[in-house]
């Protein structure tokens, strides 16, 4: 089992060592070039070169200040001090100091607070750095120490009077720990870059949809004179001009039917054998039964009714067909209100989309290889050998040839200074190239002209003028260095989608702590592929092997525990009364109809034969029927620890296993809820299906303003389903 010491910290480091994944004496980060630059120091860590860990917690009083700082401990196994340091043993306490650098990870490392008050503050300061990774796993590994009876000592500075500090910094250490950190970047860019990777056609429809986007909003922008000339001045309008806008927008979305088509899947087939208890060969049936002698068959009939009630079952080229009809229709009838219809429709369809193309990306990332690190590295970290599956032999060489260039730049970690050394790298890599392969070869050649178009405008340089796809890596990145949006957008302008091999050279150029979490959103959304990477790091600046179960192990030798250590009390609380509710009311789920959407309640008529075969009679025959009614959801609360009272949805978002997890994630729907009221209350006729996608637009919408990580569609659609019985509840 793994022995554990504690180094305490001041918590307004917290996003500094994450952002390294290290804790280094406070001397080196002025020196080392990279990250963060001043490390703040507390009265248990006091010294400039070098670290002090404790086998017991050191309870340290209050820290007097302005800010808002505290004690925080970072616990790390005993084997991650290895190499030299000086032990003493004072009154039972045994204190290890060392003048190096102490590389964490989420899988065996772990952080105390004293309070559930500071780990909340804690958890909150991460939203405010681009820098910190890993923040979900190292967030699940936060406890509280009043949760625990954890060995401990009250704090006094007599304790470490005979300690004496290393005269200066450990220069050897520092330039280790540069090393580390730009190899670290090389990986993990690496890697995200390879889950990134998607098929052209996936890239390709993803970029005309913008394009879709950008001239329907133009359109819009137009149509919006026209709407205001209703008194008799439409004749000055230029038809003619919107008529051209809608032959190109109806020409992107063809090129946006091809390119997606074959990831184009309907759910209408599973829907119906639910919604209907209708087995497969009654579907096909319907498939080919036609209604009352006409040419629509009976399963369009159903389809169209449950696309009715549901917008997400349409398929992207239903939805920009819709919208580009929606147009057709505003030109033979327009107004103020109905422009504004177009535009609400429009935004809520591009929701959809969005959402259905993360949904295909995720999918196709999904099939990328990942299964190792095929990336070998001297012991001085100073070489490395690439023989990855996507490029071959000669391609390998030229991809380690670029890389060991880079890392050996260990001053570069800032688009500033890629800038005036980009040159001098093409310029490298060239000559290397030239002494094994000669002053004629193509690669020079290539390297040449990718030189020239840096300096000089108008040279007609192409990324796809060669095949060595190590060398377009190269000239993708030193083209566009500065941002990785850029770079990704340049590169799919391209048709070049080996983001792997141009985000790995990014992150040798920056270093681990310089990428942003953006650029490791793919490999954060795949534990498996972020644990087979964590234990390559692990393995390879350490020489050791990850115990996967070992912080569990130790976790459990604590002594007795108040509450759960990674979650609040009032979701421990709520989830013993939904248990307890769950044996009183445990009964048989009636199925719902389809026209329900939500939970039924029994006190509900059930709808009869004539309803249900109402999808077959026409729009105005079925006027009546197409409003939703709403089901009541009794949410009240009976226990004896509450009194009875109704629940508020963000107390129901709190109880919910998923959600309630994490703060930000509570925080981000609250703020999306508090908009959708301001919105209804400006619009209160509002339809229960229009609320359904106005709240899920909403949460789209401050998901990406706030930068909250890891609440991806299935968060979302958790929210709608919370915010729809919450609805319905209260109608």
């Amino acid at each position: 089992m793994n022995t554990y010491y504690y180094i305490p910290v001041n918590s307004l480091n917290f996003n500094n060592i994450l952002s390294s994944e290290s804790i280094s004496p406070v001397s080196f980060y002025e020196k080392r070039g990279f990250g963060f630059k001043r490390f703040e120091r507390i009265n248990a860590n006091p010294l400039q070169n070098s670290l002090l860990a404790y086998n017991k917690i050191p309870i340290l009083p209050n820290i007097r200040s302005d800010r808002e700082e505290y004690p925080l401990y970072l616990s790390v196994p005993e084997k991650y001090l290895n190499g030299d340091y000086s032990r003493k043993s004072i009154n039972g306490i045994d204190i290890i100091q060392m003048d190096k650098s102490i590389y964490i990870n989420w899988m065996e490392c772990f952080l105390l607070t004293r309070t559930e008050e500071e780990k909340k503050k804690l958890i909150a300061s991460t939203r405010r750095s681009i820098e910190v990774k890993n923040v979900d796993n190292y967030i699940s590994n936060i406890y509280v120490l009043d949760d625990y009876e954890i060995e401990s000592f009250d704090w006094n500075e007599s304790i470490i009077a005979d300690f004496s500090d290393a005269k200066n910094s450990n220069q050897s250490e520092i330039l280790r720990d540069q090393k580390v950190n730009k190899f670290k970047g090389f990986v993990y860019a690496y890697a995200s870059g390879k889950l990134k990777e998607q098929p052209q056609e996936m890239a390709e429809g993803s970029r005309y949809f913008q394009e879709f986007i950008n001239s329907y909003s133009a359109l819009l922008n137009d149509l919006s004179v026209l709407s205001r000339n209703n008194k008799g001045k439409k004749g000055s309008f230029d038809y003619s001009s919107a008529n051209k806008a809608l032959d190109q927008l109806i020409d992107i979305k063809e090129r946006i039917e091809i390119l997606f088509g074959a990831y184009e899947q309907s759910d209408i087939d599973k829907l119906i054998e639910e919604k209907f208890s209708t087995e497969k060969s009654i579907i096909e049936i319907l498939k080919k039964l036609q209604y009352q002698k006409t040419r629509i068959t009976v399963y369009s009939l159903i389809s169209d009714f449950l696309k009715d009630k549901d917008d997400s079952l349409f398929s992207i080229e239903e939805l920009l067909e819709i919208s580009i009809n929606n147009i057709k229709d505003f030109l033979k009838n327009s107004s103020i209100e109905r422009h504004k219809e177009l535009k609400d429709s429009f935004d809520k369809f591009t929701a959809l989309i969005n959402k259905r193309i993360r949904e295909y990306r995720s999918v196709a990332a999904k099939e990328n290889e990942l299964d190792n690190i095929s990336i070998d590295i001297n012991s001085d970290l100073t070489e490395i050998k690439t023989n990855l599956k996507e490029i071959n032999e000669e391609e390998n060489l030229d991809y380690s040839l670029i890389i060991n260039e880079v890392l050996s730049r260990i001053e570069l970690s800032t688009s500033d200074e890629i800038a005036q050394c980009r040159l001098n790298i093409i310029q490298n890599v060239a000559d290397s190239i030239k002494s094994s392969k000669g002053e004629n070869d193509d690669r020079v050649d290539y390297l040449r002209k990718l030189y020239k178009s840096l300096t000089k405008v108008g040279i007609g340089f192409k990324i796809n003028e060669i095949e060595d796809n190590a060398l377009k890596s190269l000239a993708c990145f030193l083209s566009r260095y500065s941002e990785m949006e850029k770079l990704q957008d340049f590169m799919d302008r391209n048709k070049f989608y080996h983001y792997g091999l141009s985000f790995g050279i990014w992150g040798s150029a920056y270093g681990y702590a310089n990428i942003s979490k953006i650029l490791m959103e793919s490999l954060n959304e795949d534990d498996e592929k972020l644990s087979l990477v964590t234990k390559y790091i692990n393995k390879t600046i350490l020489n050791q092997e990850i115990d996967e179960k070992g912080l569990k192990i130790h976790i459990e030798t604590f002594g007795t525990k108040k509450s759960m250590p990674t979650k609040p009390k009032w979701k421990i609380e709520a989830e013993r009364l939904n248990r307890e509710q769950t044996k009183e009311n445990s009964v048989e789920e009636e199925r719902t109809s389809y026209e329900s959407k939500q939970i039924k309640d029994n006190t509900m008529p059930p709808i009869n034969k004539g309803e249900q075969l109402d999808i077959f009679q026409t729009p105005e025959q079925r006027e009546d029927f197409d409003e939703e009614r709403p089901f009541v959801v009794n949410l009240k609360v009976d226990s004896p620890n509450f009194s009875k009272k109704e629940i508020g949805f963000i107390d129901l978002i709190k109880k919910d296993n998923v959600l309630g997890k994490r703060v930000d994630w509570i925080e981000l729907i609250e703020s999306s809820f508090n908009l959708f009221n301001e919105e209804f209350e400006s619009n209160p006729e509002m339809g229960l299906g229009s609320k359904k996608h106005e709240f899920e637009r909403l949460l789209a919408e401050e998901k990406y303003r706030q930068d909250i990580k890891g609440f991806g569609p299935q968060k979302i659609n958790e929210a709608v389903k919370v915010f729809m019985t919450y609805i319905q509840s209260n109608e």
